[in-house]
C-alpha cells in the first residue's frame, strides 16, 4: 500500500507530525535553536529526512510538550526500515480507524511485532518512558542488558529487561540521580534524543556510568547520614549530661538503614564505641574510592563493590555494602570493609594510578596540565601487624604538572593506593 504523508498547515505545526526530505539544520524550527541540549539530535533527524520542518523559520518542533502514542508511531516508523503496512493483516482497534493519523504507521509497527494485538491502541494518550523502552528494545531487537541498575526500576518491574537494554546499549542515563522514572511522559525533544542515539552510535552515551556514579554518590551519602546522627546521638547525650541512649537517634538511623543492619550494627557502635570528638567513624567511606560498581542481585539488592584507597588516618580497604529498598527508599543492609590482603590487594596499574592522580584531593580547584611517569620502586616485603601478613607494597613515582604552574612529585604505592604529594 502506498505511504501517506500527513500534512498540517499551521505555522505552529509540530514537527514529530512532519515527515520527508530537508538538508537544513534545527534552526529550521523556531523553539530549537543552537543553544537547545537536544540541538544537534533534531538536526540529525532534519538531515536524515526523519523530519521536516514546513515553513522554515516558522515551524516549530514543540519540544517541551509530550509526545503522543500515535505521534511515536509515525516518528519511529519513518526513522525504520520498516514494510508498509499489508490490508490484508491489519488489526482491528476499537480506537483507531483507517483515516486517523498514524493509523498505517501504527498496522506497520504491529505487524513487525513492535506494538501489541491489543484492543486498543489509546493513539492520543501520552508516551510513557517505560512504554518507550518497550517499543524501542521491541523495534531494535535489543537484548542485552546492563546490570547497573536505576534507583527505580526493579527486576519484577514489567519494562525491566527493556530498561537495562536502553541502559546497555548508550541510549539512556537516567535523571542524573540514578532514576529513570518509568512512568513520566516523554517530550519530543527526549523522543528525538533517544531515537537518535539508537541510530547513530557517535550520539550514544556511557550511561552505566553515568548510574554507577550515582550509586557512588547515595551510597556515600547515606554512609555520611548514618554517621553524622550517631555521633549527633552521642554528643547531645555528652551536653545533657545524660547516658546515650539509642532510642534517641533511631528515626534518624532507620531512613538509611534497614531494621537489621540498625539492631545489628549500629546499635551496639552507639553504645561501645561511637565517639563524637574521634577521627574514626562507624561507616567510612572517608577518603578517594576507587573501582566502583554497582550490581543488582538476584533477590533485587543492589551490591555495591569498591576500594578506598589509603591515606594518612585511613589504611586501604575493600568495601561491600548491600542496598535494599525498603519503606519507600534504598537503604544499608550490610556494610563490610575488608583489609587488603596478599590475594587481594589492589594491584593498581599505571593506567589505574594516572586516574587515581586526576581525582586525588591535591588537584582540587586547579587543573591537571600533565603526568609524567618517571619511574617504579621494587620494595622489599615487609610484615604488617595491621594486615597480619607479609605485604609488599611498590611504589611508583609520578611527576604532576597543574595548569596553575604547581609541580608535584607523587608516589602511589601498588597494595593498597596511598597517595603521597609534595
Amino acid at each position: 500500500m502506498r505511504k501517506k504523508t500527513f500534512w498540517l498547515s499551521s505555522a505552529f505545526l509540530t514537527a514529530s507530525l512532519l515527515f520527508s526530505s530537508h538538508a537544513g539544520g534545527a534552526e529550521s524550527f523556531f523553539d530549537v535553536g543552537d543553544d537547545h541540549w537536544a540541538y544537534e539530535e533534531v538536526a540529525h533527524l532534519l538531515a536524515e529526512d526523519v523530519i521536516e520542518a514546513e515553513n522554515e523559520g516558522s515551524t516549530a518542533f514543540a519540544v517541551n510538550d509530550n509526545i503522543t502514542r500515535a505521534e511515536a508511531a509515525v516518528f519511529l516508523y519513518r526513522a525504520l526500515d520498516v514494510e508498509p503496512d499489508d490490508e490484508e493483516d491489519h488489526h482491528s482497534f476499537t480506537d483507531l480507524a483507517e483515516a486517523d493519523f498514524g493509523y498505517e504507521e501504527v498496522q506497520s509497527l504491529v505487524r513487525a511485532d513492535v506494538f501489541d494485538r491489543a484492543d486498543a491502541f489509546h493513539p492520543e494518550d501520552e508516551l510513557t518512558r517505560a512504554e518507550m523502552a518497550r517499543i524501542f528494545a521491541s523495534a531494535f531487537q535489543l537484548t542485552k542488558e546492563s546490570t547497573v541498575p536505576f534507583r527505580d526500576v526493579f527486576q519484577d518491574d514489567w519494562f525491566y529487561p527493556y530498561v537495562q537494554s536502553l541502559l546497555h546499549e548508550g541510549v539512556t542515563s537516567g535523571d542524573g540521580n540514578g532514576a529513570f522514572l518509568p512512568d513520566d511522559s516523554l517530550t519530543k525533544a527526549e523522543f528525538a534524543v533517544f531515537l537518535t542515539r539508537l541510530t547513530d552510535d557517535d550520539f550514544k552515551v556511557d550511561g552505566q556510568k553515568q548510574v554507577t556514579d550515582a550509586w557512588e554518590d547515595k551510597t556515600a551519602s547515606l554512609a555520611d547520614e548514618l554517621n553524622e546522627a550517631v555521633v549527633d546521638g552521642v554528643a547531645q547525650a555528652e551536653e545533657d549530661h545524660r547516658d546515650r541512649d539509642f532510642a534517641d537517634v533511631e528515626s534518624e538511623i532507620l531512613k538509611g538503614a534497614t531494621a537489621s543492619f540498625s539492631d545489628r550494627i549500629v546499635e551496639p557502635f552507639f553504645y561501645d564505641y561511637a565517639c563524637w570528638g574521634c577521627d574514626f567513624f562507624m561507616l567510612d567511606m572517608n577518603g578517594q574510592l576507587f573501582d566502583f560498581d554497582a550490581e543488582i542481585l538476584d533477590d533485587g539488592d543492589v551490591l555495591i563493590e569498591t576500594k578506598r584507597l589509603a591515606n594518612h588516618l585511613l589504611s586501604g580497604a575493600h568495601l561491600e555494602i548491600v542496598l535494599t529498598y525498603d519503606d519507600g527508599d534504598w537503604k544499608i543492609d550490610t556494610f563490610d570493609s575488608t583489609l587488603p590482603t596478599s590475594k587481594r590487594g589492589f594491584d593498581l596499574s599505571k593506567q589505574d594510578m594516572i586516574d587515581i592522580i586526576e581525582d586525588s584531593y591535591f588537584v582540587d580547584g586547579d587543573e591537571i596540565a600533565d603526568i609524567e611517569f618517571r619511574e617504579s620502586e621494587a620494595r622489599e616485603p615487609v610484615e604488617s601487624v595491621e594486615h597480619e601478613q607479609m605485604i609488599q607494597a611498590d611504589h611508583y613515582y609520578f611527576d604532576v604538572t597543574l595548569e596553575g604552574g604547581g609541580v608535584f612529585d607523587v608516589v602511589i604505592d601498588s597494595f593498597h593506593g596511598l597517595v603521597s604529594a609534595h
